[in-house]
């Protein structure tokens, strides 16, 4: 992977029409995946070029595919139990690529690893090179400053350039505490912006971030977690940039954002959970003369709140803010 090759360019496909792709990823159907090379190439045979045949092969899996619910916290539980038993862990990890292969071939069900590896068994097939990435991923549930490498997705070339994708973030969405898996396709998950992508993803190796200038591990765990709203609402610069802190009793904190988004109008919403009182608030932020959206949350009782702000509905930042 030369540098050249990593330049990737999120832009070049905005305005492809992937209507024919979408088509027939939706139109066909098969029960169970005996013959994954049969399917690609019946997927990709009507292709013009390599991306309408990534296209058809990515939305394919994120249409078929459920994600195992049932399967991760299975996963989850095994993998802490055996934490400090390094053989043990090996040896689990083993049966369950051999599991999870077993229901992704028999029941269409997959995990993160399941999807990942089914894309790039794909685009192999289909003449493409794709490959697995694994490392970490933040969502709502997590605690800022921690994490632990528990995701992959991948990386694709297309016309000697490297993009991103997450099938399984793009598949849908999981409610809990019920496990039901929602479908629900969100594309800015395929061929992806790489700064939009890495306020979700961090690799193993940092260069597969696809960005001149990429974070540090440390700055990535250490910031507010950016959710749904940060990319379908373009953010750019966050403010505080320290995802967890501490403030006094009665302290009034400021919050701002720029946005590449044109002409954002929506309400603010921010909701302070804590162990002892759960508080919401709507807002309009002002824009100043340097482009920031500001707006103001008073701290009073003393607590640890979660503090997730809200654009238009859209879970966007999280926060971990500590009142004393």
């Amino acid at each position: 992977m030369s540098s050249q090759s990593m330049k990737a360019q999120h832009i070049d496909f905005k305005n492809v029409n992937f209507s024919k792709s979408d088509s027939v990823a939706a139109n066909l159907q098969v029960k169970r995946l005996n013959d994954v090379e049969g399917l690609t190439k019946e997927l990709i045979k009507g292709a013009s070029n390599d991306a309408e045949k990534y296209r058809a092969i990515f939305r394919w899996i994120t249409l078929n595919i459920e994600y195992d619910y049932h399967l991760f916290l299975q996963s989850e539980r095994k993998e802490l139990k055996l934490k400090y038993e390094r053989k043990k862990l090996a040896k689990y990890r083993t049966k369950l690529m051999t599991k999870l292969n077993r229901r992704l071939l028999n029941k269409k069900l997959g995990i993160c690893y399941g999807y990942s590896l089914l894309l790039e068994n794909m685009c192999a097939y289909a003449g493409l090179n794709c490959v697995v990435i694994e490392g970490y991923a933040r969502q709502g549930s997590d605690k800022i400053g921690y994490g632990k490498i528990n995701h992959a997705w991948n990386a694709v070339e297309i016309d000697s350039k490297w993009y991103l994708s997450d099938p399984t973030w793009a598949s849908g969405k999981v409610m809990r505490p019920s496990g039901k898996f929602i479908k629900d396709f969100e594309p800015d998950y395929f061929l992806s912006d790489p700064f939009y992508f890495a306020a979700g993803h961090y690799p193993k190796n940092k260069s597969w971030l696809l960005l001149k200038d990429p974070p540090s591990l440390k700055d990535f765990l250490n910031a507010p977690i950016k959710l749904e709203g940060f990319t379908n609402y373009q953010l750019n610069q966050v403010f505080p940039v320290d995802g967890s802190f501490s403030v006094k009793r009665d302290s009034v904190v400021t919050f701002k954002f720029t946005s590449n988004y044109p002409d954002l109008k929506g309400s603010i919403k921010v909701d302070l959970i804590g162990k002892h009182i759960i508080r919401s608030g709507y807002m309009k932020a002002s824009k100043d003369e340097n482009g920031f959206y500001t707006f103001q949350v008073k701290f009073e009782p003393r607590d640890t709140y979660r503090v997730i702000i809200f654009l238009d509905r859209k879970e966007t930042l999280l926060y971990q803010i500590a009142v004393y």
